[in-house]
């Protein structure tokens, strides 16, 4: 169980190293208008995902995806996906 929790871990911390570290290399390319308040947003949504998965004893691929639901919600609750985002998405993956 350390394992899925040192996973859930580490995509927090690659999310910072790898954010800081485009921020260094497009800013050099791109004017980029940094928000502070959005970073920390998905940080606490990946922090909320890292706390459940620690407290889950279950199946690898039951706690994947609820580890991918509850990053997903989490991030709609924080307002990071908006509910234009949800419906677009729908339109892509069920277009009828």
């Amino acid at each position: 169980m350390i394992s899925l929790y040192g996973g859930a871990v580490s995509n927090l911390i690659i999310e910072i190293v790898m954010f800081t570290g485009l921020l260094g290399f497009v800013s050099k390319i791109i004017k980029i208008k940094f928000d502070l308040v959005n970073f920390l947003k998905v940080v606490i949504a990946s922090g909320i995902m890292v706390f459940f998965v620690n407290l889950l004893a279950l199946n690898i691929f039951l706690i994947i995806i609820i580890g991918v639901l509850i990053y997903f919600f989490a991030s709609i609750v924080l307002g990071i996906i908006r509910k234009q985002d949800v419906k677009d998405l729908k339109a892509i993956f069920f277009k009828n």
